[in-house]
């Protein structure tokens, strides 16, 4: 699914696209899960640039399949100072990535979030990763409910990024 940063209208087209709710700056729409639909529309309320949003889980060893892994992975469109994301849930991190187009790799640096939990036997069933996708998830959403998106905003202007 898609989901446009300006107007936050959701589309189930698995490819980004051009949204009409803008002709003329006309926005291109962001791929993201499902699940996060809730954190990339926090994010994008406070001014944060979303490019990517993905969770997925995996099985950590071929050799025993029930032991897997989710990893939830934001990647924002601009390199954003720590300070901004200060005191993240637990288990969150920030992280600096470049992008990559045409196997060039771009030598901008960007921001992401991540958060890695890992699934042992006993815990790797559907029901117990969809539980722990829901308290990864609502600890990062309330983290972004105690900032206020006015203080963002405030600190964007003094930054320069927004006039």
């Amino acid at each position: 699914m898609t989901i446009c940063p300006k107007c936050k209208k959701i589309y189930k087209r698995n490819r980004p696209h051009i949204c009409n709710c803008d002709r003329k700056n006309q926005p291109m729409t962001i791929e993201i899960r499902y699940e996060l639909v809730g954190v990339v529309v926090k994010l994008l309320e406070r001014g944060f640039k979303v490019v990517f949003a993905s969770c997925d889980t995996y099985p950590i060893y071929a050799d025993n399949p029930q032991i897997k892994s989710t990893t939830i992975m934001v990647e924002l469109g601009d390199l954003y100072p720590e300070a901004m994301l200060e005191g993240l849930p637990p288990d969150w991190m920030q992280y600096e990535y470049h992008r990559v187009a045409n196997d060039i790799i771009s030598e901008y640096k960007y921001t992401g979030l991540s958060c890695t939990e890992y699934h042992p036997v006993g815990e790797s069933d559907e029901g117990s990763i969809d539980f722990t996708k829901m308290i990864m998830l609502s600890n990062l959403e309330s983290w972004l409910d105690d900032r206020a998106p006015e203080s963002f905003y405030a600190v964007w202007r003094l930054a320069g990024v927004l006039m």
